[in-house]
């Protein structure tokens, strides 16, 4: 059985927002216009990133062992 808690649930979150900042800065805003950054420039890279850290931080909760208690 797969336990959901924080260290799973707002990695998921963080992504699915990451991801929606990265589509709306892109098509809605822009990438470059004239040479110059455009206002999605900024949304879509905080996006980005935010969806790299997110993934890596499910991928290494994903690698963890669970606890193991020793009781006496």
């Amino acid at each position: 059985m797969v336990r959901v808690n924080s260290r799973v649930a707002l990695p998921i979150i963080a992504t699915a927002i990451g991801a929606l900042w990265v589509i709306v800065g892109l098509v809605e805003h822009g990438w470059w216009v004239n040479g110059r950054p455009a206002s999605g420039f900024f949304p879509t890279l905080v996006g980005g990133m935010l969806v790299v850290l997110s993934t890596l931080a499910l991928i290494s909760e994903a690698r963890t062992d669970a606890p193991t208690f020793l009781v006496s």
